[in-house]
């Protein structure tokens, strides 16, 4: 080919590159200013987010959690004083073993037999953990969803 044809085959390529970059720029322009628009249309006003809601339903739902009764308290820290410090009798979890089952309670790991201040841990099941002291016996749960 000659040096003139190479020249308009690069010119003309050259032309139609941004012809399309050019294309897309307004394509892009476009699709900002239809996305603008839609965010103005986003905005609620009062009445209709409350027509979408419904607030006597929410009134409702609200009286209804009220009513709740919970099994257990997870802020009930029984604390008793030790010679180490405080130890409270929350029940974090079990390490279950037939043989040798050990429980989390407090910062500590007990086995039965252990003592935790005033407390004696006498035994140890799949989900309770029962401890004896001169006031009598107490049983510890581990908590679990309801189903």
């Amino acid at each position: 080919m000659n040096k003139k044809k190479i020249e308009t085959t690069i010119t003309m390529a050259l032309i139609l590159v941004l012809f399309i970059a050019a294309m897309n720029m307004i394509g892009v322009i476009n699709r900002r200013k239809k996305s603008s628009r839609a965010d103005k249309d986003m905005a609620f006003s009062r009445e209709a987010v409350s027509e979408v809601l419904n607030l006597k339903d929410l009134e409702h739902i609200k009286a209804e959690v009220e009513q709740i009764t919970y099994n257990r308290n997870p802020f009930d820290r029984t604390a008793v004083e030790t010679p180490k410090g405080t130890i409270y009798l929350h029940l974090y979890g079990i390490i279950w073993d037939e043989d040798n089952p050990h429980a989390i309670i407090g910062d500590d790991v007990v086995g039965v037999g252990d003592i935790l201040g005033k407390y004696t841990v006498t035994k140890i099941t799949r989900d309770t953990v029962t401890v004896k002291s001169d006031e009598g016996t107490r049983e510890i749960k581990i908590w679990r969803d309801e189903d």
